[in-house]
């Protein structure tokens, strides 16, 4: 019976014993600006093919509201990265708006449509702009992106890099809410 108690308090957080843990609440943490904004109905594995839909989404999220110390040029650039970011987490971890934070989620901006019987190449399907957009927003949706062709190379290097994106921000997420369980993971890393 005593090992029993010893292994009871062993387990034992610095909060209190785990079966007074609760969830956590999560409420946004982060600018409008940067909310995720999704394409509905987005089939993962076509993801990768609407690159520049992604980053018109986030391109236009930032300039309804923009953050005050960025320029024009590195409100671009932050687009490029979100936009980017944001269709590898579609394509490589299958997230769909269901998964996202509601706090951290903005209307979609777009759509994707699926074509009707599917090719047996290329696209599957189709991106078209939302219901009920304002002329603003859909006249900055369909300004064209238009990558340089140092933003091109950018891409493709953020394509590979941001992979461990999503794991990064739920270990960040871990640590700000229960430092004392990821110390180990720091010590590992």
């Amino acid at each position: 019976m005593d090992d029993v108690v010893a292994i009871t308090h062993d387990l034992a957080i610095a909060n209190g014993p785990p079966e007074a843990a609760q969830n956590l609440p999560i409420c946004a943490t982060i600018p409008a600006a940067y909310h995720w904004t999704p394409i509905t109905d987005m089939d993962p594995t076509e993801a990768l093919r609407y690159v520049e839909a992604y980053i018109a989404c986030a391109r236009q999220r930032m300039s309804q509201h923009p953050i005050a110390k960025l320029s024009k040029a590195q409100r671009r650039k932050v687009a490029i990265c979100l936009g980017v970011s944001r269709v590898v987490a579609t394509a490589h971890y299958n997230i769909a708006t269901a998964d996202l934070i509601p706090e951290e989620t903005a209307s979609a901006y777009m759509s994707y449509r699926p074509t009707q019987p599917p090719p047996v190449e290329g696209p599957k399907g189709k991106v078209l702009l939302a219901d009920g957009l304002s002329q603003t927003v859909e006249a900055g949706l369909m300004e064209p992106v238009q990558l340089t062709e140092e933003e091109k190379k950018v891409v493709t290097v953020l394509l590979r890099c941001t992979l461990g994106s999503l794991p990064l921000q739920g270990l960040l997420r871990a640590a700000k809410a229960y430092p004392q369980l990821c110390g180990i993971i720091y010590d590992w890393l």
